[in-house]
């Protein structure tokens, strides 16, 4: 299939309706399973039980079939995900994830789709660990759209002097106070130690220096005082974070949280920062 020009997409370039939406979702939100696009691409309800799970299969098979059109199209494009961090199973689970491809991502800018800053999927490394760490960014942004706050989301052009996963400022209902936050989605496996410390934790040391700072005011224009949320995958990464942190880093800017927390209560006090992670906890709704 050859292109029409450098700068359009390729001639399949109908947007149905089903379609706009593939698009509108992955310009939001980068990454998606499958199943994500089950839950967020509504339905009607049938009425009765077996009724209505007949629509669900057949909505479910209609968005499947969509997708793998879309995707051949050149429009997409679809990654294997083995989730090997199950524990109710020897064996992995393996999720389909799409992202947009470099004409997916022209299309819908064209179409006039999202804000026009969205990502594909070259962005990034296709291995097993970095697909993971992609739906982490997503699985967080997904959480944090449901909280009842305005809420300003930001993940492409973040290289500064630092270099988060993503940006976003949650603004109060009054929308006088806006909140600036920084966010490091932890990867499967720590690298890059020196010294005993993790990359992970040198980089919340550059965050520390960078809280206030000249430099921060310069890169970002809007503010230079912030917080940075960490999402670790269990409890016991977490509690090994705040131990190494109340020594090196002993900050309340650095809140800590788990995956699992994330999922199930993003509106609550889920976080902790190291320097007092023993006697206080800290939420997004906070007065």
């Amino acid at each position: 299939m050859k292109r029409t020009s450098s700068s359009h997409p390729r001639k399949y370039s109908k947007v149905t309706p089903t379609r706009r939406i593939f698009l509108d979702l992955l310009m939001r939100y980068a990454n998606l399973t499958t199943n994500d696009f089950y839950r967020l691409i509504p339905r009607e309800c049938a009425g009765t039980p077996d009724a209505d799970q007949r629509r669900q299969d057949s909505h479910e098979r209609t968005i499947r079939q969509a997708l793998k059109t879309f995707a051949e199209q050149g429009f997409l494009v679809r990654r294997r995900w083995f989730d090997d961090e199950r524990t109710d199973t020897p064996f992995p689970a393996v999720m389909s994830v799409y992202s947009l491809s470099k004409e997916g991502l022209l299309l819908a800018r064209l179409k006039g789709i999202g804000n026009g800053n969205g990502k594909h999927a070259e962005d990034s490394s296709r291995r097993n660990e970095s697909v993971g760490h992609e739906l982490g960014i997503t699985r967080f942004h997904l959480a944090i759209d449901a909280l009842p706050r305005k809420m300003v989301w930001r993940q492409t052009d973040l290289r500064r002097t630092v270099n988060p996963d993503a940006l976003f400022e949650i603004i109060d209902p009054d929308g006088k106070s806006a909140y600036y936050y920084f966010l490091e989605i932890e990867k499967s496996k720590q690298g890059h130690y020196t010294d005993g410390e993790s990359g992970l934790i040198k980089k919340l040391k550059r965050y520390s220096a960078y809280q206030g700072s000249e430099a921060c005011r310069r890169d970002w224009k809007h503010f230079n005082r912030f917080r940075v949320t960490v999402v670790v995958q269990n409890e016991a990464r977490r509690r090994n974070l705040l131990h190494q942190l109340a020594e090196k880093v002993p900050t309340r800017m650095v809140w800590i949280t788990t995956q699992a927390l994330c999922q199930t209560d993003i509106s609550g006090k889920i976080f902790l920062a190291p320097k007092d992670h023993e006697t206080a906890t800290h939420g997004f709704l906070d007065p």
